[in-house]
């Protein structure tokens, strides 16, 4: 079974929202324009969740199984030229398994678990990875994060692109309306209108040990939506 993410053309949006008004009848009036942009996004990089789960009656035969099947993935993982580093795992963890309905008195075997992310800038290798973790004994695949590392200068440029729309209603409106408008007052970022670079598109896929293997997700990594809202405030002088 393939699973498809689609793929979204180039979207650059402009909104705003205008509005006029006086702090009191003794001073001027006050134009306030809040706009946004929003900038379509490529990611560069991406990562794959996987979990490695075993039970067994005996706690060393549980980790020793974990860690065999992490260390295959490893192994696949780098003949396939990808860094160590990009591998990160952290430390087993064991959860006693008791009889139904009697928690606490008996302990009758032990689950262990691990999770295991491995980033890729080669979106081609995906289903290869995929297959490796499969073959290697993984028990779930989850998430699939696409984000850019780009993500900084993204922000700059959306944020002038909202910034530059905003100077640009205000013209109109001051044409439009015959107005003089004076000195900027105040500019308002929305703190939590720029999107998070990661999870964006997140796909969550279960697969058993058990499956046979297949060609892997067919997955597009389309693009990140990236928005910025603000709103400037201009003093109007007649």
């Amino acid at each position: 079974m393939k699973y498809y993410i689609p793929v979204f053309s180039l979207l650059i949006l402009f909104t705003s929202c205008v509005k006029v008004y006086n702090q009191n009848p003794h001073e001027s009036g006050r134009l306030a324009i809040s706009s946004s942009a929003e900038l379509m996004v490529v990611p560069d990089e991406m990562s794959i969740s996987f979990g490695i789960e075993k039970y067994d009656t005996s706690v060393k035969r549980a980790r020793t199984h974990t860690r065999n099947v992490l260390d295959s993935l490893v192994e696949l993982l780098k003949k396939e030229g990808i860094s160590e580093k990009n591998i990160e795992y952290g430390r087993i963890s064991i959860t006693p398994r008791y009889p139904k309905n009697q928690y606490g008195k008996r302990i009758i075997g032990y689950t262990t678990s691990l999770d295991v992310t491995v980033k890729l800038q080669n979106f081609d290798l995906i289903s290869a990875v995929v297959d490796m973790a499969v073959n290697s004994g993984v028990n779930t695949i989850g998430n699939f994060n696409f984000y850019s590392t780009k993500m900084p200068e993204n922000k700059k440029r959306v944020r002038s692109m909202a910034i530059k729309a905003a100077m640009e209603k205000a013209q109109q409106y001051e044409k439009e309306m015959n107005l003089t408008l004076g000195k900027l007052i105040s500019v308002e970022e929305n703190p939590n209108s720029i999107a998070d670079s990661r999870g964006v598109m997140n796909m969550v896929v279960q697969r058993k040990q058990t499956m046979e293997s297949e060609a892997g997700p067919g997955i597009s990594p389309g693009e990140i939506p990236l928005r910025l809202f603000i709103t400037c405030e201009y003093e109007i002088l007649k």
